[in-house]
């Protein structure tokens, strides 16, 4: 009677140990990827990590280092991707919303003329806003695999010394991001 008794303490006692645990999984804070197609270019590699967990939100930062290869002519461009992405999502699977910002180290030349013969150049960077919704699948093991359609805003100002003139170049065109990567 004793050894049943026993059996049945310890059942009982280990799923009350159990039930008090957290049901979400907990991600590896890590991760490094390489992207193909994101707001790093044609492709990047990318460092992530994650700030802030708390039951199905998770919420991370990236910065990354990537390279951009015209398809119909022109120069090709290193470029740094930052971006913070909302995971919502448990285990394995996962809705992913992104906020991110491409810094262009590239100097480009505008010329404005004011028709009074007063023109004048100046320097300019494009740099690009992402917007991010997607899916990402993160496994136990650390195996990261995303896919992101996602809306670039290309900014292109009209400024010379600091006055704003006229209006400015802005084309919003759709991308979609693949990722593979490790998190660890």
């Amino acid at each position: 009677m004793k050894t049943k008794l026993t059996i049945v303490a310890s059942f009982m006692f280990a799923s009350l140990a159990c039930a008090g645990q957290d049901s979400i999984t907990k991600l590896k804070k890590n991760a490094i990827y390489l992207e193909l197609f994101g707001n790093g270019g044609s492709f990047s590699i990318n460092y992530e990590r994650i700030f802030f967990e708390k039951n199905k939100i998770h919420l991370c930062a990236r910065i990354g280092y990537g390279y951009l290869i015209p398809l119909l002519g022109g120069k090709n461009l290193s470029l740094v991707p930052f971006e913070v992405n909302m995971l919502l999502g448990e285990k394995k699977k996962f809705f992913e919303a992104g906020l991110g910002f491409t810094y262009n180290p590239e100097l480009y030349t505008g010329y404005y003329d004011d028709g009074y013969n007063n023109g004048a150049h100046f320097e300019y960077h494009k740099h690009i806003l992402f917007l991010r919704l997607g899916y990402r699948y993160q496994g136990a093991k650390g195996f990261a695999f995303r896919i992101a359609p996602m809306l670039t805003l290309l900014y292109e100002p009209d400024i010379i010394e600091g006055v704003w003139y006229g209006d400015s170049s802005q084309k919003v065109s759709p991308y979609l991001g693949l990722s593979f990567g490790q998190a660890f």
